[in-house]
């Protein structure tokens, strides 16, 4: 019996299986986002990107997000809708 090529066998599965394990290893993504305000440029607090992350956009400082917020208030109130 020939123990030459199952050796090599045995390798190969231990190469891939290693290659498999350091695939599944966690990996931090660090997504690029804002780090300033879209309209003032402030730096923008933490709370503020994970709101602009959670929303999905525009980075902006509390100042400006109230801003916009109210200004789609007023505009919906002129045009009578509901938001659902």
């Amino acid at each position: 019996m020939c123990t030459t090529g199952s050796a090599k066998r045995g390798f190969l599965v231990a190469a891939v299986a290693s290659r498999v394990a350091m695939a599944l290893e966690e990996h931090t993504v660090d997504e690029p986002y804002e780090a300033r305000c879209q309209i003032c440029g402030v730096e923008l607090t933490q709370p503020e990107v994970h709101i602009a992350r959670e929303a999905n956009g525009p980075f902006l400082c509390s100042m400006h997000r109230a801003e916009e917020l109210s200004a789609c208030r007023r505009q919906c109130s002129t045009r009578s809708c509901r938001p659902q």
